[in-house]
């Protein structure tokens, strides 16, 4: 009777955050994301370091190796590895950035697709055991700002890969960026726009993430602001991937495969598998 009654309130509580990670998604989307669609391609572009990472990965399984990308934003990086005849799925849980990425135009012939889903809904929606490989670049896993909503997106993530598939990271390395109570992360920079970055520790603990994009006129556009966040580190890593059923990790600065130093490395590019 106790663990029925125990998990019944794991239950509810999952419930209620689940509800309240939606409305901080949809809501957080339609107030901050309209003004900044046309430079977030620009921002966060695919590089050469990047999509080779991607290639090899993709070359280690049978074709058409099959890609789900968490926060896939305006599909620019999607679009370039299924033209490598990769099978690609984005999702992302903001509506104005999605509409770029399903209006840009499409070889015949290509398989993509994208959805309007959180990662709590993934595996609601997705097929078990059906990815080869599961990407969440530019750190968008900062969107997740529970605990156990990422204990559950670890979790997801190994049930909907295949058998030896990789789920890969891309983050800023907080063990660099620990300096409290404000912390100011990596700058993404255009020609047109750079996004600045940073995370505010209270007198409480809480840390809160504060974005906004400057236009090369001056303009100052604010993208997120005092929007909670957990700074997932290495070691935040290893316990969810080990706890979610992961094997093996391994760690780099740059998607070039450079050597991670956790005192050092500003970014952290991780491959669980």
């Amino acid at each position: 009777m106790l663990l029925i009654l125990n998990l019944a309130k794991i239950y509810r509580k999952f419930n209620f955050l689940l509800e309240k990670s939606k409305k901080l998604f949809y809501n957080l989307s339609m107030k901050n994301f309209e003004e900044i669609v046309e430079y977030f391609d620009e921002l966060f572009s695919e590089n050469p370091g990047q999509r080779d990472f991607f290639l090899k990965l993709i070359e280690e399984n049978s074709a058409p190796s099959k890609l789900l990308s968490v926060g896939c934003g305006t599909g620019t990086f999607e679009h370039v590895i299924s033209k490598k005849g990769c099978d690609v799925t984005g999702i992302d849980y903001v509506p104005e950035l999605l509409e770029s990425a399903s209006l840009r135009r499409r070889i015949p012939g290509v398989s993509i697709r994208f959805f309007h889903m959180t990662t709590v809904e993934m595996r609601r929606f997705l097929k078990n055991g059906f990815y080869n490989i599961i990407s969440c670049l530019n750190n968008r896993i900062a969107s997740i700002n529970d605990e156990i909503l990422l204990k559950k997106f670890f979790f997801d993530c190994k049930h909907l890969l295949a058998d030896k598939g990789s789920l890969i990271l891309h983050l800023p390395n907080y063990l660099f960026f620990k300096r409290e109570p404000v912390v100011y992360l990596p700058v993404a920079e255009s020609i047109r726009a750079k996004m600045l970055s940073k995370i505010i520790t209270s007198n409480t603990g809480e840390k809160k993430l504060f974005q906004l994009v400057e236009t090369g006129k001056g303009r100052r556009i604010s993208v997120v602001e005092d929007e909670p966040i957990f700074p997932i580190t290495m070691y935040d890593i290893n316990d969810l991937a080990k706890e979610a059923g992961f094997t093996k990790i391994t760690y780099y600065s740059d998607f070039n495969g450079s050597e991670f130093i956790p005192e050092s490395s500003e970014w952290l590019v991780c491959r669980l598998i």
